[in-house]
């Protein structure tokens, strides 16, 4: 008995103690200590509150979604002839779960877009199920099955926060705070007030870098461990895009989903290495009968060449900077019937 006591308050002491150090190193800037800076920028957290403000200041006629793949896509190449306001919701390592949980929670915040843009990523639909750890930590996990019921009885909710503080992922970004602290490094990316990314995070590349003397063998490995396991597309995640496109139709929202490409040398060296070739085939197989059952649009651009994308307009191996962006932005509207 006297073991199970002395057991029990080490490990709430631990608890406490592992609690109070993410607190103060507050990793992710949830708590406002200031004291070692922020590892990255929350977009999905940030991004919430920007598209309540943008909402507030008149109506919103369309939304961008996607990964970190869509962060500079200019909102207003898509806003029209009419000058529809467009929000850019893309997020850091979006999934399915993501596109149907903002959707949810622009229409409770009383926003009903006109259409929505979707970058949509291989990686998106991966058939490990596995949200990115900061889609859990973020309000959109309660907009993900309903639109309108967000209500969760507070100490459920506080004990779910908690919960989250103790990953491995967030003791690995509260020990980069530190580190960063030390090198006197500070986050990068910003945001303007419709969601475009004023500053890429990543690391930038000089025009022309990626060429046929550019090491790709760390960009092999790592979209490697991305892709591990998965041979098909998570069930659960294509219910995901098939319920958005439903709710979607039946607010009279145009969809357009177009497949994102990575650097065109990377796609080759991943053919001969992985089943990336066959998972985009499958793509466009589910794609054609998105198209014939809900009637949204698609454009596969995973191969550049289909949009006019240049070789060196790229930030890195699996991100186009802002030149090939553009060049998406105004192939989509230019592809998609009666323009966006």
């Amino acid at each position: 008995m006297r073991f199970l006591v002395l057991f029990t308050l080490v490990l709430a002491l631990s608890c406490v103690i592992y609690f109070g150090f993410i607190h103060f190193v507050d990793p992710y800037g949830e708590y406002g200590t200031g004291s070692f800076p922020v590892v990255v920028l929350d977009s999905r957290r940030a991004k919430l509150q920007l598209l309540h403000r943008f909402g507030e200041q008149g109506p919103v006629g369309g939304l961008i979604l996607g990964s970190s793949r869509s962060l500079l896509m200019r909102p207003e190449l898509l806003s029209g002839t009419d000058g529809s306001r467009v929000f850019n919701f893309a997020v850091d390592n979006a999934h399915a779960e993501d596109f149907l949980a903002i959707y949810h929670y622009a229409i409770a915040q009383g926003i009903s877009p006109k259409f929505l843009v979707i970058g949509l990523d291989i990686v998106s639909l991966h058939s490990d199920d596995a949200h990115d750890h900061m889609f859990d930590r973020s309000e959109l996990k309660n907009y993900l099955e309903n639109a309108g019921d967000t209500s969760s009885w507070p100490p459920m909710k506080w004990l779910s926060d908690v919960k989250s503080v103790y990953t491995k992922d967030y003791l690995k970004d509260a020990f980069k705070a530190i580190w960063m602290k030390t090198r006197h490094q500070t986050p990068k990316t910003k945001f303007g007030a419709d969601g475009y990314e004023l500053q890429y995070s990543g690391a930038q590349l000089p025009e022309g870098e990626i060429g046929p003397q550019h090491d790709f063998s760390d960009d092999i490995k790592s979209y490697m461990q991305r892709l591990s396991g998965m041979r098909e597309f998570s069930p659960k995640r294509l219910g995901y895009l098939r319920q958005l496109f439903t709710e979607a139709r039946q607010h009279n929202a145009t969809v357009v989903v177009w497949l994102t490409p990575i650097h065109p040398r990377l796609n080759e060296l991943l053919a001969q290495n992985t089943n990336y070739a066959d998972l985009t085939k499958k793509v466009d197989a589910e794609a054609e009968n998105w198209v014939s059952a809900y009637g949204i649009h698609y454009k596969d651009y995973s191969d550049t060449r289909t949009f006019g994308g240049l070789e060196t307009a790229w930030s890195d191996t699996t991100h186009m900077d802002w030149r090939n962006m553009d060049r998406v932005a105004r192939a989509l509207v230019g592809e998609v019937p009666h323009g966006l």
